[in-house]
Formats: C-alpha cells, structure tokens, sequence
C-alpha cells in the first residue's frame, strides 16, 4: 500500500518539485571514549533552594573514565565562583582534566575560564544549545543526586549541603 502511495505521489512533478525532502534530525555525534581517567570531565550547576551557609547551586563534575564524581556547593553562578571552585576543589585537590564539558551557558563560556583553561592546558569543549543529552552522563548524575538528597535533607530545604559527601558515596 505505501509503495503504491509513494508512486502515485512521485508520478506528480509539481509535488516533487516543490515540496522539498523531508529529513529527521541528525543524530548526536558521540565523543570519543576516554583512552585515560582525567582524560575528558563534564560538569553543569544544579540549583537547588538556598541553604543555611548560603549557597545555592550544586557544582557537579563527573570523570568519563571512571564515573567519579566531584561535588562542590557554590554561593552564585558567576565566572569568577565557578572558576574559584574549579582551581581549588577540582585542579588543586585532583588534577587537570584534558578536556573540560560543559553546556554553552555565560557561567561556562567566558573570558575568565578560557584564560584558566589556557593556563592548565586544559581544552574546553561546549555541547549543543538546548540540548541536555548531549552532556547525558553528568544529567544522569544530577538526577541521581536529587533523589538521594530527596531522602536525607529535612523539610525545610536548608541542610542540603550538609549532605553532599553522602550522597557522592
């Protein structure tokens, strides 16, 4: 039935011409599997309900080679947090990652981390605007996260950070 349908379809020019091909979307490119560990990390914010020492967003870092996950509470989302956090919890306490995953958001792509990242020799790669599975592996993390600290943090919301070394075990 449907060949008989594209043919009669086909058999009309002024529909063939005009109408144009009708594709899907293109697939997401994977990235290369990590042939180390600090090889590639990806990280993203979490924003969660300000909490008792004041900080709001959850910086979550994930290692691709052995799904280690590095945990860091943070006050704003601002360059100069972000990269406080990355000198001191991640490069300083860990190592330099190779090449660093991030989406394409202001606290991410900015003057401030590409001059970080070009004094570790770090490569920055951004995923594809609106489009959360192309950095699925920290996304499974945070939605891990969540439904642990679901089960600990009390009703008011305000003791989330206290959680944060259980959670990541």
């Amino acid at each position: 039935m449907r060949v008989d349908d594209v043919d009669h379809v086909s058999r009309y020019v002024s529909c063939t011409k005009h109408k144009g091909v009708t594709t899907g979307p293109a697939p997401i490119q994977g990235y290369p599997p990590p042939a180390q560990p600090w090889d590639l990390v990806s990280m993203d914010l979490l924003q969660l309900p300000k909490c008792c020492q004041g900080s709001q967003y959850l910086l979550v870092c994930v290692v691709h080679f052995s799904r280690f996950v590095i945990l860091s509470a943070v006050k704003t989302k601002t360059a100069l947090a972000i990269a406080h956090v990355l000198v001191t919890h991640l490069f300083c306490s860990y190592t330099t990652p190779r090449v660093l995953l991030s989406d394409n958001g202001k606290k991410f792509r900015n003057a401030l981390l590409m001059e970080i990242c070009a004094k570790y020799s770090i490569k920055p790669t951004f995923t594809v605007a609106y489009h959360p599975r192309s950095n699925g592996l920290v996304k499974r993390e945070i939605r891990k996260i969540l439904q642990a600290l679901r089960h600990v943090v009390t009703s008011l919301h305000d003791n989330w950070d206290d959680w944060i070394p259980q959670v990541v075990v």
